[in-house]
């Protein structure tokens, strides 16, 4: 290899990871969103009859977690939790 390919192939990659970090930039920004919603719909009563009414008893773990909903324990990373949206008074 000469050095014009080197720097031709150094090149094409600062492209490819460039276009990596966009993506990811994209995926986080995406994540932010939903996380935010989901917060604002478990904080409101109606939601969680609706979620009651429909037997939706479960979340992924991960999802949950950024929601807080549950805690950090063994198992796979892609489990289903029963997501604990019931108030302490309603148990």
């Amino acid at each position: 290899m000469n050095w014009v390919s080197l720097l031709s192939a150094a090149w094409r990659q600062r492209l490819h990871l460039r276009a990596l970090v966009k993506k990811a930039d994209l995926a986080q920004t995406r994540l932010t969103f939903i996380v935010n919603a989901l917060r604002r719909l478990y904080a409101d009563e109606e939601f969680l009859t609706l979620l009651r009414g429909e037997a939706m008893h479960t979340l992924p773990r991960p999802l949950a977690e950024q929601l807080e909903l549950a805690e950090a324990v063994g198992g796979s990373e892609r489990a289903m939790i029963r997501t604990p949206y019931l108030r302490r008074s309603e148990v």
